[in-house]
């Protein structure tokens, strides 16, 4: 499991408050001060599912055959930093390639490689003006082939 955080739906929060209630009070009754507030964590966000082979993608993009294959197997819970395969052009040799990157983008200004954590996912609807998305969108872009995504 990726994530060991509890993600707790709305009908749980009666028994969270129940276990919270519990361990306010001692064995023997007697208040242990005010009880825990129940953690709640962030829902799911940005999933996708990768089952198709990399050979099998090779194939519907029009990769030659003398690219390297990379490996990387089929997962059906990808999530951000997670690495994918990626289909991009090589201006050097002229042709496609079908690299793996890690999912989430890293501004050129950013400090830190946490920011991308942040950017994994953007609207099409004016992407070309957001600082964070505006060069790659004008001079590395890639076809990322997945079968689903969830946001």
């Amino acid at each position: 499991m990726r994530n060991p955080a509890v993600i707790v739906s709305a009908g749980a929060n009666t028994a969270s408050r129940t276990f919270a209630r519990r361990i306010a009070t001692g064995p023997n009754g007697r208040s242990l001060g005010p009880a825990p507030r129940p953690r709640y964590a962030r829902a799911m966000c940005g999933r996708a599912r990768l089952s198709s082979d990399v050979s099998e993608i090779k194939l519907v993009f029009s990769i030659p055959t003398h690219r390297p294959t990379p490996n990387i197997a089929p997962s059906w819970n990808v999530a951000p930093t997670d690495p994918l395969p990626v289909v991009r052009f090589d201006p050097r040799v002229g042709e496609r390639s079908l690299d793996v990157m890690r999912w989430g983008l890293v501004p050129f200004w950013a400090k830190d490689i946490k920011v991308g954590f942040a950017n994994i996912n953007a609207k099409a609807e004016g992407i070309e003006g957001k600082p964070a998305f505006r060069e790659a969108f004008q001079r590395r872009r890639c076809l990322v082939p997945v079968d689903n995504f969830c946001e």
